[in-house]
């Protein structure tokens, strides 16, 4: 069992929460392709600036993205490359459970 300490837990819960949007989802899977402005991703969710930058703000502030001024503008780019491997472990795991099969890697022996 692996023991963590509350503080990461908090923030580990953090993530995940932030992980349940669907927008922030597909900024970070946009991200991982290459870095881009407010205005490249309103462009490619056809969502609105706004909506657009408060979801980045949230990213931002969980040190899940990072951003540099190119110009007058934002180039935002992944932080970490760890949260596609979470977002790519739990849309295996999805597939799963939507063609209802088990998982073939156990991690513990069954009873």
């Amino acid at each position: 069992m692996i023991l963590i300490d509350s503080q990461a837990i908090i923030e580990t819960s953090a993530i995940f929460k932030l992980l349940g949007n669907e927008t922030r989802l597909n900024i970070l899977l946009l991200l991982e392709k290459q870095p881009q402005t407010v205005s490249e991703l309103v462009s490619a969710l056809h969502l609105k600036q706004s909506n657009v930058s408060h979801q980045l703000a949230q990213l931002k502030h969980h040190q899940l993205i990072a951003s540099t001024r190119r110009g007058k503008n934002l180039l935002y780019s992944l932080r970490d490359p760890h949260v596609i491997t979470m977002i790519e472990t739990t849309y295996e795991h999805s597939a799963h459970v939507i063609r209802h099969e088990g998982h073939p890697y156990p991690f513990r022996d069954q009873p």
